[in-house]
């Protein structure tokens, strides 16, 4: 009886280790042949954007010393998930374990292709520009050349949500309030596809509420020779990638050239955003779509192609402008706004938003910097307000205040 029961457990022994041998076996096959974890989750929410900056780090080692052309493929190829590493995530995610994986390239892909659909749908691209009749109490929130700062554009973020401008679902709370991204938001930086993600999550929840310029890195493909393509190359592979510069390229011919501002109560009187300016551009030349500026406003944003056949005999007023400059010719010490010499009569400034390690290299420059515009029912009240803060050791944002069309600084 005592053998017959040794015989009977031993058996059963055999027979839990023959099954767990086997559910072993079926794991270790599943864990081979199961995909890559690929999370198009991405930036949901505000705090989202925020854990993803504080994973990453701001400044990660240059493979050069070229800070024209830094190159961040090291650092890049680090960032790539081993075969063991992929495999566990797609095991937590499959069990609903974590959800803070946020970005993602599967992500940042997804983003461009739904931003390629929605913008296609107005059909315009290469030449042309958009027009907003400003109304008193309106508050236009401008970035200047980001320069892939993702960290830095974050923090303005952070601090705009303080302000209650803009809500944890990345919405603007405010409909009097505008974000125009000046133009240059990416190359020479690690965080080109980071960046671009997160204006597009902003234009996809506030297609009335953001524009994104075209600047001279996102026209006519000259990004191509500063950091993002070889991104590109690492993150998502030589073949993906010849597709995805495309789409790119696609993208950046529909953002528009130049945003004009009708101001009111001045008859044909206008503020003009771009990032290049008159002396730069021959395509902004207002007597080529003067009909366009002085019509009735249709939507919130009107948007025009620019014919180079037409030259209208009438004329409109520019009052102020607000552009890049060409850094390596004009460029001088500031901390995110500068006034430059007047261009036909028009007040200019110049606004910088990119405490990369590129510019603090470069230019000496290392402050979190946008601004507000301030619309009031008078011009003579239009303000212009730098909120700005040391990038290298965040105290919180200051704010200094100008007269928009004077230049004058307030209480100075």
């Amino acid at each position: 009886m005592a053998k017959k029961q040794k015989q009977t457990f031993l058996g059963s022994l055999l027979s839990v280790g023959i099954g767990f041998l086997g559910f072993l076996l079926i794991f270790l096959l599943l864990f081979v042949i199961m995909p890559a974890y690929q999370d198009t989750h991405g930036f949901a929410l505000l705090n989202d954007v925020a854990h993803y900056a504080a994973a990453v780090p701001e400044h990660p080692p240059l493979g050069n010393t070229n800070i024209v052309r830094p190159d961040y493929k090291a650092y890049h190829r680090g960032r790539i998930n081993g075969f063991f590493k992929g495999k566990l995530l797609s095991i937590y995610a499959m069990l609903g374990m974590g959800d803070g994986f946020g970005w993602s390239p599967a992500y940042f892909e997804r983003l461009l292709e739904d931003s390629n659909i929605r913008l296609g749908k107005d059909k315009l691209e290469k030449s042309f520009l958009y027009k907003m009749a400003a109304q008193p109490g309106d508050r236009i929130i401008v970035w200047g050349d980001l320069q892939g700062a993702y960290h830095s554009l974050v923090r303005g973020l952070l601090h705009l949500y303080k302000m209650g401008v803009l809500g944890d679902d990345l919405k603007i709370k405010d409909p009097k309030v505008t974000f125009v991204f000046m133009g240059d938001a990416i190359s020479r930086s690690a965080f080109g596809m980071e960046i671009l993600s997160l204006i597009m999550c902003l234009l996809q929840r506030n297609p009335e509420q953001v524009i994104y310029l075209r600047g001279n890195h996102e026209d006519k493909k000259y990004w191509h020779a500063f950091g993002l393509k070889d991104q590109l190359k690492v993150r998502l592979g030589p073949e993906k990638a010849k597709k995805t510069v495309k789409d790119i390229d696609t993208f950046f011919k529909q953002l528009p050239l130049a945003l004009y501002f009708a101001i009111p109560g001045e008859k044909d009187d206008f503020v003009r955003l771009s990032h290049i300016g008159w002396q730069r551009s021959k395509k902004l030349k207002e007597e080529r779509y003067v009909a366009f500026l002085k019509a009735p406003q249709k939507e919130r944003i009107d948007g025009h192609k620019i014919d180079k056949s037409v030259n209208a005999s009438e004329k409109v007023s520019v009052s102020a402008i607000i552009r890049s400059e060409k850094k390596r010719h004009t460029f001088q010490a500031m901390d995110g706004i500068r006034l430059l010499p007047t261009e036909r009569g028009a007040t200019s400034w110049t606004l910088l938003s990119s405490p990369t390690t590129v510019s603090q290299k470069g230019l000496k420059f290392h402050h979190d910097a946008f601004v507000i515009i301030s619309v009031a029912e008078k011009k003579d009240d239009w303000t212009i307000t730098l909120y700005n803060q040391d990038a290298i050791k965040p105290a919180g944002f200051v704010t200094r205040d100008y007269e928009f069309f004077t230049g004058q600084e307030k209480g100075a």
